[in-house]
């Protein structure tokens, strides 16, 4: 097979700045640029605007580089390597994408290192480290609000002064066996709003300063440019162009922190800031994504995130059944798709009206605001694996009584919060229980890698115990393990190096 890369070419638009040709310069670059053309939905044509050369190294030992022309006119050289298994044929196509990231910052723009919602087709982007709800809280908004994505947005300059914010992959769900996606890259919003997310008991908003945006701004687009840095030749120069797009950025566009809660209806607190205006955008629901065949095998999914507690914690293993013709019931647990797109979420179904599908995190205190469709179900939970531990999910009728024994464990969880929030306190930082831990409770600190994020947690009998938050620069440890554990002693990390704590 020969490729005619005048004819057959992935062409990425962005916002009429700057419009990308990838040229596949022999058959296996071919499947690396197919790849992407499907993840980021590109039309196919005649090559225009700046080429991008791709190329295969069949050398033994040979490393992927990338040869970035200051001169716009010349074209842009990428070199990969063969790819032997499907993570690693994973991280050549990102590397295509990072090259654009890299172009991009160059003429001003980033990618951040936060989800892109709209709001009647203007958008904000809602920025946060790992780990610190981005997903969950995209997942939250309601009409008139649109998700577009929940992990990065590329934010790219439109000539005037302004900018427009696209969708980025999330390329963590394409490794380990992962659940992959696409995303309209070409699609783009003026981008109005920066919210930094906080975890807190009710919803807050609060303008930040220019300096301390600029900090926090500068820490997301390190978070997913890592891989970028290790390919830069000169990386301090790099490090000089994401702090200038940083400032420019936070020139044109207000930045703020967002303290979401689990029960508050924090998009209020976000409209107050927002544009008004009177168009109203509907998700499209009718479009299709890479292809993924649900239909005859079990699958496996690492839980992540709070709104299933106590059900399920982080990181338990779930195994998931697909119906197969069968209808789900109230009380079953399973993982589908909000519209195809985004990251797979697992909630429990509260009702079945027909076609209409109502679901709620069980230490979510409102059912989810949209209406999940038959077809983006991708099967019922019928087991989880905590450490050695096997368990077996049930759903309908047990289900539901799992279901308000989950609700009644959160009430209490809450009362006795505030009832004993002083003398818990008071009792963890005495250290009494401290000497009374048994023997066989022994915590772990881990740095969690995915790809583009990395970020420590505290580990006990592989079930996640306390993360750290690079925003507070402290640990959060869930009760009633904060007893047994010397904060003091635990290792403070350093946002911009999470692999190397600080002294």
């Amino acid at each position: 097979m020969t490729y005619r890369p005048d004819k057959n070419t992935p062409i990425l638009k962005l916002s009429n700045l700057a419009t990308y040709s990838f040229v596949a310069c022999d058959d296996k670059a071919g499947n690396f640029t197919d790849a992407l053309a499907r993840i980021m939905k590109l039309k196919k044509g005649r090559s225009e605007g700046r080429k991008l050369l791709v190329y295969v190294s069949e050398k033994k030992g040979n490393s992927p580089y990338t040869i970035l022309p200051e001169n716009k006119d010349d074209p842009i050289i990428c070199s990969l390597v063969p790819a032997s298994n499907p993570d690693l044929f994973n991280i050549q196509v990102q590397r295509l994408a990072q090259v654009v990231v890299a172009d991009i910052t160059g003429l001003g723009g980033a990618l951040i290192h936060g989800g892109l919602c709209s709001f009647r087709g203007i958008g904000a982007v809602m920025a946060g480290t790992g780990g610190i709800g981005k997903t969950t809280a995209s997942n939250r908004l309601p009409i008139p609000w649109v998700s577009y994505s929940d992990d990065a947005t590329l934010v790219v300059p439109d000539g005037d002064g302004n900018y427009n914010a696209h969708p980025w992959p999330t390329w963590s769900r394409f490794y380990s066996g992962g659940f992959g996606g696409a995303w309209e890259v070409e699609k783009s919003f003026p981008l109005a709003a920066i919210f930094f997310l906080g975890q807190a008991k009710t919803d807050c908003l609060e303008s930040l300063e220019k300096y301390l945006a600029k900090a926090m701004l500068i820490e997301t687009i390190e978070h997913v440019s890592r891989l970028i840095r290790r390919e830069d030749k000169d990386k301090q120069s790099y490090i000089k162009k994401c702090i200038c797009s940083a400032d420019n950025i936070v020139s044109s566009v207000p930045v703020y922190r967002l303290t979401v809660s689990l029960e508050g209806e924090f998009w209020k607190e976000m409209e107050k800031v927002m544009p008004k205006v009177e168009r109203f955008e509907k998700p499209d629901c009718t479009e299709k994504h890479l292809p993924l065949d649900y239909s005859y095998k079990k699958m496996h999914y690492i839980y992540r995130g709070l709104s299933m507690n106590p059900t399920f914690y982080e990181p338990e293993m779930l195994t998931i059944k697909p119906y197969s013709g069968k209808e789900p019931k109230k009380g079953d647990v399973i993982c589908y798709k909000v519209d195809q797109k985004g990251e797979s979420i697992v909630h429990r179904v509260i009702s079945v009206r027909g076609s209409e599908i109502k679901t709620r995190g069980d230490n979510n205190a409102i059912a989810d605001s949209y209406k999940v469709e038959k077809s983006a179900i991708i099967g019922r939970v019928i087991a989880s694996r905590r450490g050695k531990e096997k368990r077996t999910i049930y759903g309908g009728f047990i289900g539901v009584l799992d279901m308000y024994w989950s609700r009644g464990y959160r009430k209490a969880n809450l009362f006795i919060s505030k009832l004993l929030y002083k003398s818990y306190h008071y009792l963890a930082c005495s250290g009494v229980f401290r000497k009374l831990k048994p023997k066989n409770m022994i915590f772990k600190v881990v740095v969690f890698d995915r790809y583009s994020q990395k970020y420590p947690k505290l580990i006990l009998n592989g079930r996640t115990v306390g993360t750290f938050d690079f925003i507070d620069l402290k640990w959060k440890i869930n009760r009633p393990y904060r007893l047994f554990v010397n904060e003091q002693k635990l290792p403070v990390f350093d946002s911009l190096n999470p692999n190397m704590p600080t002294e």
